[in-house]
């Protein structure tokens, strides 16, 4: 029993170290912005066809503008999947941000140009921080006609949106810690056993 409770000390320690390290580093956060469309990437044209925007961006590099009316995340990545013609990036700077001044609106800009790429308006991004779970939430379109957007498969832009909604999801830090403890449990009662370890001890 006394080597069972050791391994489970340590065991533990490792828990209880690592989930501290969890909440002191910023946490990865995604953003999705998915609808139906048409326009046009590279050389192909897409007509009314299902797409997804996806960014990726590092909660603590939040730029809090509410004085000025706005939030913004830079992006670390944003990709667009395209219903028959596959996934392109972003080659330009991509920044996920929130207005209040044009309707409390959401999505993906091209700074310093500030052209829409895709955002939405909803109130409900009124109050919304950019750093937390949402959605998916739908809203009306807004984007900039005729500006193309650099990416690996060559120029983007969109024509029309006909619907879109916006999601954001943060990682489920609770599901990752309780497969960790299950599975130092296991580890555990696997050393107790090897060790000879005995309920009776």
């Amino acid at each position: 029993m006394k080597a069972f409770i050791q391994v489970s000390i340590v065991i533990l320690g490792n828990i209880i170290f690592f989930a501290g390290l969890q909440k002191t580093n910023a946490e990865m956060i995604t953003y999705t912005l998915s609808g139906v469309g048409s326009g046009k990437l590279g050389t192909q044209t897409f007509v009314n066809d299902p797409f997804t925007i996806i960014s990726v961006a590092d909660t603590s590099q939040l730029m809090n503008e509410k004085a000025l009316g706005f939030l913004r995340m830079p992006d670390i990545t944003t990709t667009i999947t395209i219903n028959g013609l596959g996934t392109a990036t972003f080659t330009v700077p991509v920044y996920t941000t929130e207005l209040q001044n044009i309707g409390a609106s959401l999505g993906d800009r091209n700074p310093p140009s500030g052209n829409e790429i895709l955002v939405l308006q909803n109130p409900i991004f009124d109050t919304y921080n950019l750093v937390s779970s949402i959605g998916p939430v739908s809203g009306s379109p807004i984007f900039s006609p005729d500006i193309m957007f650099s990416t690996s498969d060559g120029n983007f832009d969109f024509i029309s949106v006909s619907k879109a909604t916006f999601q954001a999801t943060l990682p489920d830090t609770f599901s990752t810690f309780a497969l960790l403890a299950v599975s130092a449990a296991i580890l555990a009662g696997c050393l107790c056993v090897k060790a000879g370890c005995k309920a009776s001890q």
